[in-house]
């Protein structure tokens, strides 16, 4: 019952709050993404350019524009982050491993963008909109690879264990964004002003 989410949300109070968050702004950016989406979505050239919005390059992580993708995104971040969090001691040291993973996931990102950019001259990749959870969920992965390697995911899953993960998380994010179920988006961000 609500007496056990209240004890768990006390044990692991990060994972529940980035939980809770991906949800939420989901559920907002529900009825207000074209406001929220330049603002929080990581764009290149709203980043560095002269909007300087530069905390995109964490916001971006935790930002999905469709409760249909957060859901699943703060599931797996709650199911992850219950086992990893105990494990990093103090719940700061876990809030500063997740902020440095999105601030990375953001980096790379942006880099990748620019270098993409460079490489074929196309303006659209410095106005295309990315976020997205995934790059979390994969920071996630990689700790619990570190810290249970030898333990099942899951009890009906026993051959996979939390040394696959990671590359298990490369894997179906790439056949996601095959599938164009990821959140980086296909519409040129102008259809948002």
């Amino acid at each position: 019952g609500m007496g056990g989410v209240k004890e768990e949300a006390e044990r692991v109070p990060v994972t529940a709050a980035v939980g809770a968050l991906v949800v939420c702004v989901a559920l907002l950016s529900a009825f207000l993404a074209k406001a929220m989406t330049p603002t929080l979505g990581l764009i290149v050239a709203n980043t560095t350019g002269t909007r300087f919005f530069i905390w995109n390059l964490v916001t971006a992580a935790f930002y999905e524009t469709s409760p249909l993708r957060a859901l699943p995104g703060a599931a797996a971040i709650v199911w992850a982050g219950r086992e990893v969090e105990p494990r990093f001691g103090p719940w700061y040291f876990f809030a500063g491993y997740v902020f440095l993973c999105a601030l990375a996931c953001g980096v790379i990102t942006s880099v990748g963008l620019f270098v993409a950019y460079v490489l074929t001259r196309e303006d659209e990749l410095l106005f295309r909109v990315t976020h997205g959870t995934v790059g979390l969920i994969g920071a996630l992965a990689v700790a619990l690879k570190r810290f249970v390697p030898e333990q099942p995911i899951h009890g009906a899953l026993p051959a996979i264990t939390g040394e696959l993960l990671p590359v298990g998380v490369i894997a179906l994010a790439a056949a996601l964004w095959a599938l164009g179920a990821l959140g980086l988006a296909r519409a040129p961000t102008d259809a948002l002003y």
